[in-house]
């Protein structure tokens, strides 16, 4: 499974840097409970460095995904839910510490399964993005 996240290319360089580093907390809080795979090594799941989008042509915004998630027999439809909430839960608690209470940003988030789950290979949100408001202090 690769994580991944697009973000503008003007936010602060500490935001990328706390992104790029998730694994830890991503494999503690979505791939061993909710995903039922505690022991992954660094192949089978890994966080791809953020990819950047200009920021004079985009509102604030974060893109996030997971890709290559496999369905298996002891994972239910509702873990693949569970899993895409937990990290859009996570990555909302990172930009907001990581952004002024000035900027608001579009997130959203998606899995992307390696076969289809209810007639789609794409796990969305009931909302095709949120809105996270910055909370870092100057």
């Amino acid at each position: 499974m690769k994580l991944k996240a697009v973000i503008l290319d003007n936010f602060p360089e500490e935001l990328a840097w706390a992104l790029d580093r998730i694994r830890p907390i991503i494999m503690e809080r979505v791939v061993g409970p909710i995903l039922h795979r505690p022991g992954f090594g660094s192949a089978e799941f890994y966080v791809q460095r953020c990819d950047y989008v200009e920021s004079s042509t985009h509102e604030p915004m974060c893109e996030v995904r997971l890709s290559g998630v496999s369905l298996t027999d002891d994972r239910s439809t509702k873990d693949f839910y569970d899993a895409r909430d937990e990290i859009e839960k996570i990555y909302a608690e990172i930009l907001a510490a990581h952004l002024g209470p000035e900027i608001s940003v579009q997130l959203m988030v998606c899995l992307m399964l390696d076969s289809p789950l209810n007639g789609s290979t794409i796990v969305e949100g009931k909302t095709p993005a949120i809105t996270v408001v910055g909370k870092k202090q100057k």
